[in-house]
């Protein structure tokens, strides 16, 4: 079912008259990002509109091996009143041809620790990447595009890693399969409560991806909960996306 008829249902069946849904758009007509977005910069890759689209590019660089580095473009809402949020996202091949790197969109809940760090308390993050798929009859091979999430049921202690990305495989045409976006392609990536539920989906261009219950952040009404787009990678990889049409659903106050 398509995420935008689930809000619209749910706002009809579900949602007392005084929590009526409004929704903001934001096309990146304008020269600069500015607000509402924030930018937290990885070291190397620039966030900055281009032609219409907030491009996000460059060679993730630290002083640290083998850490992942992170670049995210994210508003800011109130955690009771964040309803949905999508956008289109299209991933363009890296100079090199490698594409290691993780592009995707993410719902957080987050404490800030110091100047520079945030602990993370519950999350749900989707996003493409590609990887080797283990096989028992053929040899591993490199698959493009490959959506796969991320769910933080906890708060993530200082220091200890994020738990792993896992592949959903959706049920398509009566067997599971696994989802894939090529590059150079939009794809729309949609994440929203399922109003009435303690559910949270995620979906791609409208069809449901992956579900998941009981996320801590849906039960706080005083936190505000970080939303947007990020894109992830290890020193030395890099990273060409393009992000537009992001449209973000939330209850209205009177």
């Amino acid at each position: 079912m398509q995420i935008k008829l689930l809000i619209m249902l749910a706002a009809a069946f579900l949602l007392p008259q005084e929590r009526p849904v409004a929704s903001s758009f934001d096309k990146f007509d304008r020269p600069t990002l500015g607000k509402p977005w924030d930018v937290e910069a990885a070291s190397g890759p620039t966030c900055a509109i281009e032609n219409g689209a907030l491009v996000v590019k460059g060679r993730f660089l630290s002083s640290r091996p083998a850490v992942t580095e992170e670049v995210r473009a994210c508003l800011n809402l109130q955690t009771k009143d964040f309803v949905s949020i999508e956008m289109d996202i299209t991933v363009n091949a890296a100079a090199d041809g490698e594409e290691a790197t993780r592009v995707g969109m993410f719902v957080s809940r987050e404490k800030r620790t110091s100047a520079l760090d945030s602990q993370v308390l519950s999350q749900i993050a989707v996003a493409r990447f590609a990887c080797q798929i283990p096989d028992h009859t053929v040899a591993a091979k490199q698959v493009d595009g490959i959506m796969s999430v991320r769910v933080v049921n906890e708060p993530i202690t200082a220091g200890h890693p994020m738990p792993s990305w896992t592949i959903p495989l959706p049920d398509r045409y009566g067997m599971p399969c696994v989802v894939t976006r090529p590059a150079c392609k939009k794809f729309r990536l949609g994440i929203a409560r399922v109003l009435g539920t303690n559910r949270t989906m995620v979906s791609v261009d409208g069809e449901e991806l992956f579900t998941t219950e009981g996320l801590d952040w849906l039960a706080s009404e005083t936190s505000d909960v970080k939303v947007g787009f990020f894109a992830e990678g290890q020193v030395g990889e890099e990273v060409n996306a393009s992000i537009d049409n992001v449209t973000w659903t939330y209850f209205e106050h009177r």
